[in-house]
């Protein structure tokens, strides 16, 4: 009851922050004049123009800025606003004009239309209509501006002058503005019927509200939302030389977590491994102290419907998990498979530490090979481990990249050492097994590397489609994301519980924030079937990607040389393959983690020999 009610309080108190119309981001000054010339002298009333300016006056408003309206200027009153919003916006962090009406170009230059305008003859253009570079010389009075052109067709002013085209053209270079056309330069947008917004002004008052934009998200948001409107008849453009990027509304507050509800318990536990006693219980929650294997400790409660015990110890108060307790004389619990064990590992190659456990994901730091790190607790699918540098630095790493135990090079990947056959004989000879397995290893790593050629294929077909989101299309357009990564490629339409979505879907080009670069398939919005990786640390692998990272057949080349054709599990080789180095070694056989892993052959300095186990 008491979260249900501390929610709406939450949202009630961001609800009259918007509705007041007060500037969210209170240290910034922010302007806005919007325009919306929806009746003329000569041709009428213009549909789809006074729902425009009064959908983005409202979305501008509530997103913390100083907004005046004029509807249906003349000439001269078009002037005086223009004045009026420089006056205002001197001094201000940010200026915004929005207009919505007839405009046109002609000899180059491009023009708003006021609504006395009569343009009988050519000459009348300048007498009678406002040039656009006057509107972009009152746009210097704040620190950065942002221009928003939505022009209405069919235009009839414009229809009696065969020299005058009815949409303007590109504009000329103007720092420290951001400016956006509703349609590409000198391409009429698609008609309004109805009083309703056109689908620029609906976009753009959709997106500018929404909690957590920035700027050039939301009119990237706008892009891909017209494209979608108009089946990509019509493709907003942008010239962006606004700076850094500017918040629009912030994140929506957390809703607060519910108080845990305690049960009481007496008695005494011991702990069954090293682990962490937390304020609250949960897995994130702050650390009152480490608790070495065997402590006793004090049970004072246990979380109703949950898997955590209250527990005091030297007189302080936490949290455990179950998993980690048991009863004074109880028989431990089983141990836990190799990827959950906690404790210090070594890093066995180069690595990054990423901020979660996702292939892409960004990265925090890079872990040198040889690297201590202390294991925290295994990410949910086993592939990822979370782990602690020596600095308190947390994050996440591939399970392949640590060793596991003191003194031991097996890779940290849940596989165990090989196990007598029944009888108690032993496993074969390894020279001989080398020798059937290294005929396997040959074969894999020749289907990988045709793999890897339709992984390159891919790549050509992304970039396609990379070129042609740039131009937006029905089905391809270019996605920012607020972390700085980008994604050009295309979308695909897909009913998720029975509601229709747009995901990532076909062929596409994802750039990470950190340089890392993707191109290739994308199903259901993640990278799957074929393509390309680029890693930030100049390692490339062509292949196969499951759930966003490399999967089933592919190459790695390293960026030390060495390189790998085979079997990939994890973003890691893993399976039978070839490993190549840059000595010129080869090794060919069962394979973990760029090591050989099990019975397979060498090729050092020419001679074929067996590998036998894993080294």
């Amino acid at each position: 009851m008491e979260v249900a009610v501390a929610r709406v309080l939450v949202h009630l108190v961001l609800c009259v922050v918007l509705l007041a119309g007060g500037p969210v981001l209170a240290a910034e000054k922010r302007v806005a004049l919007v325009i919306g010339n929806a009746r003329y002298e000569r041709g009428g009333a213009v549909p789809a123009v006074a729902a425009n300016a009064a959908a983005v006056a409202e979305a501008l408003r509530q997103t913390g800025f100083d907004v005046t309206v004029a509807n249906n200027r003349e000439h001269r009153g078009l002037v005086a606003a223009l004045s009026h919003f420089a006056a205002r916006a001197r001094g201000a962090e940010l200026g915004v004009i929005y207009y919505s009406g007839l405009a046109l170009s002609a000899g180059g230059r491009n023009f708003l239309v006021p609504v006395d305008a009569k343009l009988e003859a050519e000459g009348d253009v300048v007498l009678d209509t406002l040039d656009l570079d006057q509107v972009l010389q009152q746009m210097q009075a704040p620190k950065r501006g942002v221009l928003l052109l939505d022009p209405v067709v069919p235009n009839p002013v414009a229809e009696v002058l065969k020299t005058v085209r009815p949409v303007p053209g590109p504009p000329g270079p103007a720092d420290t503005l951001l400016i956006a056309y509703a349609h590409q330069p000198d391409t009429p947008p698609t008609p309004v019927r109805g009083n309703g917004p056109g689908p620029f002004a609906a976009a753009l008052a959709e997106e500018l509200v929404k909690l957590g934009a920035d700027l050039r998200g939301a009119l990237t948001e706008v892009q891909r939302g017209v494209a979608a409107r108009t089946g990509g008849a019509q493709k907003p453009w942008m010239q962006d030389r606004l700076g850094p990027t500017v918040a629009l509304l912030p994140e929506a507050p957390p809703e607060p977590k519910p108080e845990p509800k305690i049960e009481p318990l007496d008695g005494s536990f011991v702990v069954t491994r090293d682990v962490n006693l937390r304020q609250t219980p949960d897995s994130k929650a702050p650390v009152v102290r480490r608790l070495a294997r065997d402590t006793t400790v004090a049970a004072t409660g246990r979380v109703r419907q949950g898997s955590w015990t209250r527990v005091t110890v030297d007189g302080q108060q936490g949290f455990v998990s179950n998993e980690y307790l048991k009863r004074p004389g109880a028989a431990p619990p089983p141990p836990a498979p190799a990827v959950a064990d906690t404790g210090v590992r070594r890093v066995l190659r180069d690595a990054t530490l990423f901020d979660r456990p996702v292939l892409g994901a960004r990265g925090v730091r890079e872990l040198p090979a040889g690297m201590m790190l202390t294991v925290v607790e295994p990410a949910a699918d086993g592939n990822w481990v979370k782990v602690r540098d020596r600095f308190g630095q947390e994050g996440y790493v591939s399970a392949g990249t640590l060793g596991i135990g003191e003194g031991e090079e097996r890779i940290l990947s849940g596989t165990s050492a090989p196990t007598p056959s029944p009888g108690g004989s032993s496993a074969p000879e390894p020279a001989r097994a080398a020798r059937e397995t290294v005929a396997g290893g040959e074969s894999v790593a020749n289907r990988a590397r045709a793999m890897a050629q339709r992984g390159i294929e891919a790549q050509r077909r992304a970039r396609e489609a990379a070129e042609a989101a740039r131009g937006i299309t029905a089905t391809a357009w270019v996605q920012r994301f607020a972390n700085g990564d980008v994604y050009e490629g295309e979308w695909a339409s897909t009913a998720v519980g029975g509601i229709r979505q747009v995901q990532r879907g076909g062929y596409g080009v994802y750039r990470f924030a950190d340089g890392q670069l993707y191109e290739g398939e994308w199903r259901n919005d993640e990278m799957a079937g074929l393509g390309v990786m680029a890693f930030r640390t100049g390692d490339r692998y062509a292949g196969g990607f499951r759930a966003g990272q490399p999967e089933g057949l592919g190459v790695f080349r390293y960026a030390n040389g060495d390189g790998y054709a085979g079997e990939v599990r994890a973003n890691s080789p893993d399976g039978v393959g070839e490993l190549s180095f840059a000595n010129g070694d080869r090794y060919q056989g069962p394979v973990s983690g760029r090591r050989p892993s099990g019975n397979g052959a060498s090729d050092r300095l020419g001679a074929w020999q067996g590998a036998g186990a894993g080294e």
